[in-house]
């Protein structure tokens, strides 16, 4: 007499079938229909993601930059980084923050969306400014100067006005990727930031 598969029940009922030709970590989805395909299991992003701002208590940020000795403002030398003392960390979620140096640290591998922006007067007289994201790994922080970088960057004309600059983009970045933002300027002067914000937001696996 034969017996149908649905009547049966543990431990005589067994993996769908195609379970010996499916890949490692696939599992199956059913058709609606009495079949299905062995897929890929979907990969779900745990939320990763920090914002950074002025520093409590909305007190500006005098930034001083020296005369770039070089033009194309390319030499990490010529930039001046920001510091934990500049800046405060919201919201962070799994990404840690560097506290000697507030610089994000990545902890999840993936695509990263990133922002950052301020308002700002200074003294530099029409001069080129050059906003950088720079890109460390490991324990090398960007106060010791860039393994890689400027991973972006934006040269504005600048003068002793209100100013808003920004810089954005998508990251590939790996675990262990440090990443923080520096200035520098064809002539010398004064920033003086009345506001800014420095975002970093997985926004996709890799």
């Amino acid at each position: 007499m034969s017996v149908q598969h649905k009547d049966l029940s543990d431990p005589v009922l067994h993996e769908p079938k195609g379970i010996s030709v499916a890949l490692l970590g696939q599992v199956y989805e059913a058709d609606g229909a009495g079949g299905g395909v062995w897929k890929d299991k979907p990969v779900v992003l745990e939320p990763a993601y920090a914002d950074q701002g002025i520093e409590s208590g909305g007190a500006s940020v005098d930034i001083v930059l020296s005369t770039s000795l070089d033009g194309t403002l390319r030499s990490y030398e010529d930039y001046v980084a920001f510091t934990q003392d500049m800046i405060e960390t919201i919201t962070p979620n799994n990404l840690s923050i560097d506290n000697l140096t507030g610089e994000f640290v990545v902890e999840k591998t993936g695509v990263y969306l990133f922002n950052f922006w301020m308002s700002e007067s200074n003294t530099l007289s029409n001069e080129e400014l050059g906003i950088a994201l720079f890109k460390n790994q490991g324990d090398i922080n960007l106060l010791a100067g860039p393994v890689i970088g400027p991973v972006r960057r934006d040269r504005i004309k600048v003068a002793t006005e209100i100013n808003t600059s920004s810089i954005s983009g998508l990251l590939e970045l790996q675990v262990g990727d440090r990443l923080g933002i520096a200035m520098a300027s064809v002539g010398s002067g004064t920033i003086t930031i009345t506001d800014c914000g420095f975002g970093l937001n997985l926004v996709g696996a890799v």
